[in-house]
């Protein structure tokens, strides 16, 4: 993530996932928070969100 058009791509992409509660981009930090149900929402999916919208994810479940 370069720009705010990527924040804002990837941030869309996030938010269109089921379950999905918040989601908060910072493309200066490269990085990504998301509050979800766990019942219906899964961090796999969020990486596939992520590379579909043409960007790489690491996930980390720092805040779980």
């Amino acid at each position: 993530m370069d720009c705010a058009a990527c924040a804002a791509a990837v941030e869309g992409k996030l938010k269109s996932v089921a379950g999905v509660q918040t989601v908060r981009v910072s493309f200066e930090q490269k990085g990504a928070e998301v509050n979800y149900n766990p019942a219906v929402a899964s961090p796999e999916q969020f990486r596939k969100a992520i590379e579909e919208a043409g960007y790489r994810a690491v996930i980390d479940n720092k805040g779980a």
